[in-house]
């Protein structure tokens, strides 16, 4: 991802959308090591993703990540679940908090 320093916006993979405990499943094509623990294995551990992401943001660029997989299937049976998984994908990807979400967060901190 540092290679494409001259890009103002990088779109890097994308989320399918697994139901398991309300948590997104990832798809980098192999890019990441491991599942963040045994009990989410769509929910991978990406350090070289993460040390691209922080490269690439320290330059000023934006970089975002897709949800719903190649397929656009990720239909959210209920208004409480989608309320779940907001709240998840901003626990695990973005600006949260909840010390509870911690381990779980594919690009570290």
């Amino acid at each position: 991802m540092q290679h494409f320093t001259t890009i103002e916006h990088i779109r890097h993979g994308s989320s399918k959308i697994y139901f398991a405990d309300e948590l997104p499943g990832l798809n980098f094509a192999f890019h990441c090591g491991r599942p963040v623990e045994v009990e989410y294995p769509f929910l991978f551990r990406c350090p070289q993703i993460e040390n691209g992401i922080r490269e690439c943001q320290s330059r000023g660029k934006n970089v975002t990540i897709s949800l719903g997989g190649a397929g656009g299937n990720g239909l959210l049976q209920s208004a409480e679940r989608a309320r779940i998984l907001a709240n998840n994908i901003w626990q695990l990807f973005l600006g949260g908090t909840d010390t509870s979400f911690k381990a779980l967060r594919p690009f570290g901190t």
